[in-house]
């Protein structure tokens, strides 16, 4: 309807001596959103270079395009359109079309890569990534593989996820620098995980090696995350072969953007964790070792828990006593950034034009909509409704052909919305009479035991559903339209703490330093600086260089 609007006014255009469009310049992250989007879009513009432009024109067009777009798929999302076109020279005017879309986050790819990089004195220049295939969510394939001159890391896994909850089992090797020795281990693991509200659970189970040592566990986990907020404490029971053991772990982090002007923010990261291991039994390879290297408790995703002491200024596993290991530690990290340079999504031209900013907010409004009819259309109560429903349906066909036209036509919109009202689940719009066709004994009892059912919909769990639903459409919104950067350079500041114990004495060292993150998309940042240790005694480590890509939740 929209294009054959558009094709009208193009023809009174034609009347009326209008500029002839010269270009058509369409503008937006056609390449983040799913594959023939910017097809779709062309297709569904009606006017092409050399056609006939007026103003008038440009509601209808923008219509059209997000007609378009609405056809992509059937999760609910938010699209906007900004036209903007170049006064008209010797009859002829550039058209720049602006499109914004929160389906570039819609769908889920069947495969993904994660790039590795990353270096420190005590691992050297590390590369690699990770492969993830998920050709049905039942079950996926993940390969992971990282190395250099001291550093090998391999890992292949199935994962899956069924009825709420998530599993998956592989094998893991890895070799790595301690200090003059090597530590070498490998397991085969196997862990499933669930959750519920801000919950996240999960029990893991391996066995293999540890140096020269044989060992088998079991993991259980526990985290919980919510508004920037992550904790999780871990607990793994052990048999080595020197006996039974046990090692406690817990984690705690805050991760928060400081908005301070138009995609400019203040980046906080401050992370807490600690652990202990009080039997002696247990392998060398799980006692704590620390630096540079992030060290995790788990295979299980979703629940940050990380098992070792981070101190920038010390190359991987160098923070420690003799080689030894430590029994227990404390430590604290903290990462503040200031976005110096950035690339918004959106181009200015967009974001401070006044018929964009009503359409985000129409299209807000419209979501909160429809997700609350969705979740209307999933209460119990729907599934008495239905029958009933269609039992109406053929006591309307007889008034289709009424030979009054004013019944006709309202039996015939009754007819129509009651089909819709089935398709969507939806009843509450039905009237309570057949209007214009008097009294319809039959019809109106079913329609007042429709309405009597609708009365029993829990409208607060409701309308509690779609709130919680729409706050993360609405916050992805937000994101979208005034904080993600395409591209964003942030010098950063950074201060480590840790302190640590085992049999043999006490190490407690801070780290201070900075230097430069480069972010894509507000997402993966690629981090280069030095960190000093602010109090080193001689022999050790009095600072070091810092090297990492790191991909960060766009939604904290």
């Amino acid at each position: 309807m929209a294009s054959l609007l558009v094709l009208l006014l193009v023809g009174l255009a034609a009347l009326a001596e209008p500029c002839l469009i010269r270009r058509i310049d369409y503008r937006g992250p056609f390449r983040l959103l799913p594959p023939g989007a910017k097809a779709r879009v062309e297709q569904a513009v009606p006017i092409r270079p050399g056609s006939p432009w007026l103003e008038t024109g440009r509601g209808a067009l923008a219509v059209a395009i997000r007609d378009a777009l609405a056809g992509m798929g059937e999760e609910p999302a938010l699209s906007a359109v900004s036209l903007g076109a170049t006064p008209c020279d010797n009859g002829q005017t550039d058209l720049t079309i602006y499109l914004f879309t929160t389906r570039l986050l819609a769908g889920s790819p069947r495969w993904r890569i994660d790039p590795r990089l990353r270096f420190d004195r005590g691992d050297g220049m590390v590369g690699g990534g990770a492969l993830q295939l998920q050709p049905s969510p039942f079950l996926g394939l993940r390969i992971e593989g990282a190395g250099g001159a001291g550093f090998l890391d391999r890992a292949i896994a199935a994962a899956g996820s069924s009825m709420g909850f998530a599993y998956a089992a592989g094998l893991r090797h890895r070799d790595e620098p301690l200090g003059d020795e090597r530590l070498r281990s490998g397991y085969g693991y196997g862990w499933v995980s669930g959750r519920a509200a801000g919950l996240r659970y999960g029990l893991q189970f391996e066995q293999g090696y540890q140096l020269a040592e044989r060992y088998r566990a079991a993991k259980a986990l526990l985290g919980y995350s919510a508004a920037g907020f992550t904790g999780a404490l871990g607990v793994q029971y052990g048999d080595a072969t020197a006996g039974a053991y046990r090692k406690t772990v817990f984690d705690a982090s805050y991760a928060r953007n400081l908005r301070l002007a138009d995609h400019r923010f203040v980046s906080l990261d401050w992370r807490v964790n600690g652990g202990w291991l009080p039997a002696a039994a247990a392998p060398s390879g799980e006692r704590f070792f620390g630096g540079m290297r992030d060290r995790r408790f788990s295979e299980i995703p979703g629940i940050e828990l990380r098992a070792a002491p981070r101190l920038r200024s010390f190359g991987s596993n160098r923070f420690q006593l003799a080689a030894a290991g430590h029994e227990r530690f404390l430590a604290s990290n903290l990462t503040v950034g200031l976005t110096a340079w950035r690339m918004p999504l959106l181009p200015r031209e967009v974001s401070s034009a006044p018929d964009f900013a009503g359409q985000i907010e129409a299209g807000k409004g419209t979501i909160a909509a429809t997700l609350e009819s969705y979740h209307e259309g999933k209460d119990p109560v729907m599934k008495n409704i239905e029958p009933l429903a269609q039992e109406l349906s053929p006591l309307l066909k007889p008034l289709l052909d009424h030979p009054d036209e004013l019944c006709a036509e309202s039996a015939d919109r009754l007819d129509g919305a009651l089909a819709k009202a089935i398709e969507n689940r939806i009843f509450g719009s039905l009237p309570r009479t057949v209007p214009d066709c008097g009294s319809q004994p039959p019809i109106e009892a079913i329609l007042a035991q429709i309405h009597h059912q609708l009365t029993r919909v829990d409208r607060k769990s409701i309308e509690q559903r779609a709130h919680q639903d729409a706050r993360l459409a609405l916050r992805a919104i937000d994101i979208l339209t005034r904080e993600l950067n395409l591209f964003a350079i942030e010098p950063i500041f950074v201060y480590d703490h840790a302190a640590a114990h085992n049999r043999r004495g006490s190490l407690s060292r801070a780290s201070v330093g900075g230097g430069l993150r480069f972010s894509i998309a507000s997402t993966l940042g690629f981090e280069i600086g030095y960190a000093f240790t602010a109090n080193s005694n001689p022999g050790e480590s009095a600072g070091a260089l810092f090297l990492a890509l790191r991909i960060t939740d766009l939604f904290r």
